[in-house]
């Protein structure tokens, strides 16, 4: 991979008279050599979120959605 960038929006709502977290929506764009193969690319991004500790330990849900871009 060449670069990656990742944009995190949190959903802050209150709960129980306690404001908490509900959501994450993940925007990850992965940029790659020229002829790289992006559908192993977006496996790899998935691959990487399940076994993210911090995605791991948050009692909100999360939503991974990626990008992949050839580099020029």
């Amino acid at each position: 991979w060449v670069s990656v960038e990742c944009e995190v929006t949190g959903t802050l709502e209150r709960s129980e008279g306690k404001a908490r977290f509900t959501k994450f929506l993940v925007n990850a764009t992965l940029t790659v050599p020229p002829d790289s193969n992006e559908e192993r690319a977006t496996r790899l991004l998935h691959k990487a979120e399940e076994s993210c500790l911090i995605t791991n330990s948050l009692s909100a849900t999360t939503k991974l959605e990626t990008k992949v871009l050839e580099a020029s």
